[in-house]
């Protein structure tokens, strides 16, 4: 059988007899400390880790793994997501920035929301309410989510960009040294709640606590999945392919670069890249409830909403919006303030960050009116109609190749998930290295603006969009490279 887009000939697996081998294989798992020594870092500070340069590392399976330690008496939350601990990650190489992700943990955020990414359970998947990630129960007034400084390495992540890299595992004995630099976020990810009841409660989950919580990240490592070939076979077929073709190519998919601005009904930027793969956009409102500060937890539309339902947790419900017998069962779930991505509507309740016993229809988004959101790029109106806020939320699944986002409904996605995601590359299922996403160096940089019409706000919101691209490094003889972004 023949493949025609090479002319090769080529048997169907389901077909298949042959079996692949490679001989002495060894793999083991080694842990790295941090290049400055120190155990403990805060807000802005550092967190650098030096890569082994002999070994072939499996850059996906490798993890980031600390522990977290809370200030006290300011009702305080872990976000959701380990890495939303982190502001920043830059990825050096030689010395060389190579990959540099401002915003990272809102940019991890936003590719889990939007491709529903299924969590590890060290990764903090959920803002906890009433039990901790230790199984500590938080039964009484302003419990603080608080872990001992035990030195037991309670949550992980992984290395952010490199994580799907291709190939998946490395040799590093080729590349220049590699080092990779964590920055700790502000105390502003936090959630400071005034107690653990549900929502409506005069000691609720979603009210405001004191706000005046902290965190420092403890006893961080980096535990490194590294293979071993018994002999030098590899080695030699990678030198051979460089005297050949003359370097090697490694892809880096999902760079994510961020802009930010205060939201006035448009956005706009320009940006230049070989493969311009996605686009992402969110909403975070500001004011009174919003996510520069900390605040109570947001509440996820269609979980558990009436005032006495403070036990509700006998089962998940997803249809449940009202009050009534339902509203007394399935689950509170909560985001925090610093993660409500909502959409940007001017009318209605629908611009609070909370909802009590008096403001249920906060969720309603019925009476909002038409309203739109687009893309221009190069003033080419992407997609080519005005398109509903409601419309996201399959353009963003499609956009990422999933069924659906984390939204469980379409409330949720309004009001705690909403995210404009927008694919400029072929569909990819099998995620094969390949770029074919919106080449804008040729022309000089793509302007890209954010317009809205209807019933969009013109302020209280900040935007953050983030271009995805892929990065190719160039890696020739002598560890030397070129970064193709």
């Amino acid at each position: 059988m023949t493949d025609v887009s090479t002319g090769i000939n080529v048997m169907p697996s389901s077909l298949a007899w042959a079996v692949s081998s490679v001989k002495d294989v060894s793999h083991n798992t080694f842990q790295i400390s941090p290049a400055s020594g120190s155990t403990v870092a805060g807000a802005g500070q550092n967190i650098r880790f030096s890569l082994p340069t002999s070994s072939l590392m499996d850059m996906k399976n490798s993890r980031i793994a600390f522990n977290v330690r809370t200030s006290g008496t300011a009702g305080v939350r872990l976000p959701a997501q380990a890495s939303y601990l982190f502001s920043r990650l830059q990825v050096l190489a030689g010395g060389q920035t190579v990959a540099v992700v401002n915003e990272f943990g809102l940019s991890e955020y936003v590719k889990c929301v939007a491709q529903n990414k299924k969590y590890c359970p060290t990764e903090h998947p959920y803002t906890v309410a009433t039990m901790t990630e230790d199984g500590s129960p938080l039964l009484a007034g302003t419990v603080e989510e608080q872990y001992a400084d035990d030195g037991i390495h309670r949550f992980s992540m992984d290395l952010g960009p490199l994580a799907k890299c291709r190939p998946q595992i490395l040799p590093l004995d080729t590349l220049p040294a590699i080092e990779i630099i964590l920055t700790v976020a502000g105390p502003a990810v936090l959630s400071s709640v005034l107690g653990i009841e549900c929502l409506g409660n005069a000691a609720g989950v979603s009210e405001d606590g004191a706000g005046t919580a902290t965190f420092t990240v403890n006893d961080c490592v980096l535990n490194a999945s590294v293979y071993n070939l018994g002999n030098s076979s590899y080695s030699e077929a990678l030198r051979r392919r460089m005297e050949s073709v003359g370097m090697l190519e490694i892809v880096l998919p999902e760079q994510m670069t961020s802009f930010d601005s205060a939201w006035s009904g448009s956005s706009r930027f320009s940006y230049s890249s070989h493969s311009l793969d996605r686009l992402h956009s969110c909403w975070r409102a500001t004011g009174a409830r919003g996510y520069t500060t900390q605040k109570g937890a947001a509440v996820v539309a269609g979980s558990a909403t009436n005032a006495a339902s403070a036990g509700a947790n006998a089962g998940m419900d997803q249809h449940n919006f009202g009050a009534g017998v339902l509203a007394t069962s399935g689950i509170a779930q909560y985001t925090s303030a610093h993660q409500q991505l909502q959409a940007p509507f001017s009318v209605g309740g629908v611009n609070c960050g909370k909802a009590d016993a008096a403001n249920l229809l906060v969720y309603n988004f019925a009476a909002v009116g038409d309203a739109s959101l687009n893309y221009r790029v190069n003033a080419s109106l992407t997609p080519q109609y005005s398109c509903q806020p409601h419309q996201w939320q399959y353009i963003s699944a499609e956009s990422n190749q999933v069924e659906k986002t984390r939204a469980p409904n379409t409330p949720a996605f309004l009001h705690n998930y909403f995210l404009m995601s927008y694919n400029f590359n072929l569909p990819n299922p099998d995620n094969k290295p390949c770029i074919s996403g919106l080449n804008t160096l040729g022309a000089g940089n793509a302007f890209i603006e954010i317009t809205a019409s209807g019933a969009i706000a013109t302020s209280g919101y900040d935007i953050t969009t983030f271009a995805e691209s892929t990065t190719v490094l160039q890696v020739a003889p002598g560890r030397q490279f070129i970064a193709l972004t």
